[in-house]
């Protein structure tokens, strides 16, 4: 079951350590939730058959990626799952929900990035399985595109962004 964030009582999160499950702390909980209230993005928990949560997603209206932004395209962000619930099918099922959402809202395509080190391997895989491409643009870090010749560090903040059409 996915469910969004406001509808859950933030502080029984932070009770009983969650947001330390999400590695995330509450600052980080705060403004996400706070990022609802305009309309831009909406952060979303997933839980589990006994409405344990394992995982979570944002997905965002007004992303910062300049072509997705030209081009009007939502983009699926932060995407998390708990170590112990990965390969259980919690990715593919809040992947599908922003896709359905951004149906709803009348686009035909959505967005997501994904790092490009080793540790985004299990992501790279998923994403590409479920359809999603490169949408052209080369690598970017923090968002912004790279220009050929160019030395980044290969970090969280290097990534390929992709596109799918819905």
């Amino acid at each position: 079951m996915i469910k969004k964030a406001s509808e859950i009582d933030f502080m029984a999160l932070e009770r009983l350590s969650l947001l330390s499950l999400f590695q995330r702390d509450s600052d980080y909980w705060r403004r996400c939730i706070g990022l609802q209230y305009n309309g831009h993005r909406d952060i979303f928990l997933c839980l589990s058959g006994d409405d344990k949560p394992v995982g979570f997603v944002i997905y965002n209206r007004a992303p910062r990626y300049a072509p997705f932004v030209r081009l009007d395209i939502p983009e699926i962000q932060d995407l998390f799952v708990a170590p112990e619930y990965r390969q259980c099918g919690y990715a593919k099922s809040m992947i599908s929900y922003c896709e359905d959402l951004a149906r709803e809202e009348g686009k035909d395509t959505i967005g997501i990035g994904v790092g490009l080190h080793a540790g985004y391997g299990a992501a790279q895989n998923l994403y590409v399985r479920l359809g999603y491409v490169p949408d052209g643009q080369g690598v970017t870090y923090s968002r912004e595109t790279v220009p050929a010749n160019a030395s980044v560090f290969n970090d969280d903040d290097l990534s390929l962004m992709l596109i799918k059409s819905l």
